[in-house]
């Protein structure tokens, strides 16, 4: 009786860890899984500046950003680059739990005077996305005005060694305005081919002012104005860029391996003259 009692007694138990073990096995297939595919939030900024006649919809105070960086902070998000992004899709590489991507277009002085600071203070990233033409020739004049102004490649440099800033392309001179049209359209009378081959020279200049100023190659490419077709498109990756940002606002699925999820990546204008608490709760972001 006593046998029988303890062979009862050891089935029970090995029923017992099975039953665990299950559990485990599937919860962390469940975990494998869901880390497959990440939906990323990327929030886009212009400038910011303490003048109050210059804030607005494309313009943030400095004490406005630094209000969305504690919330992000305080509710649970980490900054990510949009190299890590690339990784996590083409590598497989892990993203941390609710990433989100901070983008600021332009390349504007403000960035190094506000951002970088804060960035710094808070130990979080962003994206820079910089006119080459701008930075070639404020730098030439050695010019820094805190009202507009571009980067120069000096603090772009520093920029990217602090850890906390990306550097991406935003085309050399892609943001004129022609006659007919912004200079990422495609002109007047202009050929498919032709359209293609000045897009591709003026994105690989900046490229080659961006790696011979700082030693880094861009690998994603942001659309000037969010201007974009399909010839572009074609341009963007026969160049080799791992992504694309537009100015579309929508949540972005990534999955690994789907190299495609990661180009014309939409991101949410966050504008000046809104409480942190009031523009994050209405993406969800809580």
């Amino acid at each position: 009786m006593k046998k029988r009692v303890a062979l009862l007694g050891t089935l029970l138990i090995i029923s017992l860890n099975l039953f665990v073990l299950g559990g485990i096995t599937r919860a962390q297939g469940q975990t494998s899984q869901s880390r497959q595919e990440v939906r990323v939030h990327i929030l886009m900024y212009h400038a910011i500046s303490a003048n109050e006649s210059l804030q607005g919809k494309y313009t943030v105070s400095p004490e406005e950003f630094e209000a969305d960086l504690i919330y992000l902070k305080e509710h649970g998000y980490t900054t990510v680059t949009m190299t890590e992004l690339i990784a996590f899709v083409n590598k497989g590489d892990a993203l941390p739990e609710n990433p989100i991507v901070l983008t600021f277009d332009d390349g504007n002085y403000s960035d190094y005077c506000y951002a970088l600071p804060l960035l710094q203070q808070y130990e979080m990233k962003a994206v820079f996305s910089i006119m080459g033409k701008q930075a070639d020739e404020y730098t030439a004049e050695n010019r820094t005005d805190i009202n507009y102004p571009n980067l120069v490649w000096p603090q772009v440099t520093e920029m990217i060694s602090s850890g906390c800033a990306e550097i991406q392309n935003h085309g050399y001179d892609l943001h004129n305005q022609q006659v007919d049209a912004v200079d990422a359209q495609k002109r007047a009378g202009e050929s498919d081919e032709e359209y293609k081959s000045r897009i591709s020279r003026d994105l690989q200049r900046m490229q080659d002012s961006c790696y011979a100023e700082t030693g880094w190659m861009p690998d994603t490419f942001t659309y000037p104005f969010g201007i974009k077709n399909s010839l572009a498109d074609e341009v963007v990756c026969e160049m080799g860029f791992s992504a694309s940002l537009i100015c579309e606002e929508h949540v972005n699925t990534l999955r690994q391996g789907e190299t495609a999820c990661l180009y014309n990546l939409g991101r949410y204008l966050r504008p000046g003259g809104s409480s942190s608490e009031g523009f994050f709760t209405g993406l969800g972001l809580n």
